[in-house]
């Protein structure tokens, strides 16, 4: 899972001046290519592919900035990425006193134990909140950390799903 996400989004251009309002800008990829539904692929073994959805969570952002200083972006910070038909999602973190960013670190998923509450406690516009198509597996697995679907085979007529989910696949990512 984490080697098709990494595949899946490249991390570019933070954008930051000192005590300014700081966005985390993710440039979304299929390979080398800017990520577009229905988009014809191949995967490692040279099959031909199309995706259909692609959703992940995003949370626990960590700032690297000014010399390796840490700076943690609240945990109500958590936004479901669902790429639509732009090449881009920008995510506000908030206003914060840098003058140099040099990398952030975020976790895809959500955290326990939030992946394992229940959903219909958040209302409805939060990232967490019952999702259509549903982003929550159930109560043990808890929220789906990414769901990607499309078709492949030679006339595109096969589904295909991934979705990670569960704690143990809770992972962080720094760029």
């Amino acid at each position: 899972m984490k080697r098709i996400l990494l595949v899946l989004i490249a991390l570019t251009g933070l954008s930051v001046n000192a005590q300014s309002d700081v966005t985390l800008r993710i440039n979304h990829k299929l390979g080398t290519d800017v990520f577009a539904y229905d988009q014809v692929a191949q995967n490692n073994l040279g099959h031909e592919f199309k995706a259909t959805r692609l959703e992940y969570y995003l949370s626990q952002v960590t700032i690297v900035h000014d010399g390796g200083t840490e700076t943690s972006v609240p945990l109500d910070v958590i936004d479901l990425v669902q790429p639509g038909t732009e090449s881009s999602t920008s995510i506000p973190l908030g206003n914060y006193s840098v003058t140099s960013i040099e990398s952030v670190k975020f976790f895809i998923g959500v955290q326990e134990p939030t992946n394992n509450e229940d959903p219909s406690t958040y209302s409805s516009g939060h990232p967490l909140a019952p999702q259509s198509p549903s982003m929550h597996w159930g109560w043990t697995a808890g929220y789906r950390f990414v769901a990607y679907e499309g078709n492949g085979g030679s006339s595109f007529n096969q589904n295909f799903q991934l979705h990670g989910l569960g704690n143990e696949n809770y992972f962080e990512v720094e760029a």
